[in-house]
Order: C-alpha cells, then structure tokens, then sequence
C-alpha cells in the first residue's frame, strides 16, 4: 500500500471515528437529559384548542389543563395566550362570562387583562 493510500485510510477512519463519538455523545446527552425527568419523550406535547373567533383574537385554551375538582368546579391551568374572555367563551360558551372566573380567582390573579403561564385558576360552575 502506498503512503498516499495508507494515509486516506487512516484519515477517512479517523473522521468516521470522530463522527461516531459525536453521535454517540449526543446520544448520550439526550439520554440523561430523558432521564433527569427535564425532558419528557413519553409524553405527547400539549395541544391548543383552534382559536375560539373571540373579539381578541381568540388565543389559546389548552385541552389538557382542565382538571375537575370535588366540587364539581373544572381548574384550568394558564398556558401563553390565554384570556379571560377565552376561557368563558370555552368553558361557557358565552364570552361575556368572564367576570366570574375573575370572581373566582381574584387571589390567583392581580391583572386580569395578563394571565401569568402556569397559573391554575378555577372555573366556577355557570
């Protein structure tokens, strides 16, 4: 085998080499990542409801955030462009009915026109 062959050869095994650690490497991360509990790959991820056609542009209502209480009251957890109006429009089918679930979470929320993400607010019987 000549110099020239010898060293393509061991040049070519060397990136295969260096393709495989890489791989094996990101496999590894995603692995323990997976395994910390920080990335969920069971799972499906969240869905949205379609937009509601409220006056506020009809953000989303997450489908897996409603969760009955004992009650009989349905807790519904904020996800990023939720709305009062949205959740009563949802949940009611009457957007105006807004006010009551303000009614029923004045200590869960401070500005009602800004729902933080992650807040779990109860949906009051109508």
């Amino acid at each position: 085998m000549s110099t020239r062959a010898l060293l393509s050869s061991v040049g070519a095994s060397v990136v295969d080499g260096l393709w495989f650690r890489i791989g094996l490497a990101t496999l590894l991360a995603v692995g323990a990542i997976a395994m910390s509990g920080v990335l969920d790959l069971t799972s499906p991820p969240p869905t949205a409801l379609p937009s509601t056609g409220a006056s506020n542009g009809g953000g989303p209502v997450a489908t897996t955030a409603q969760t009955p209480t004992t009650s009989g009251e349905l807790r519904h957890t904020v996800v990023a462009g939720d709305t009062l109006i949205d959740l009563a429009d949802h949940y009611y089918g009457d957007e105006s009915l807004w006010p009551s679930i303000l009614a029923a979470n004045a200590d869960r929320v401070s500005d009602p026109d800004n729902l933080q993400v992650g807040t779990i607010l109860l949906i009051p019987e109508r």
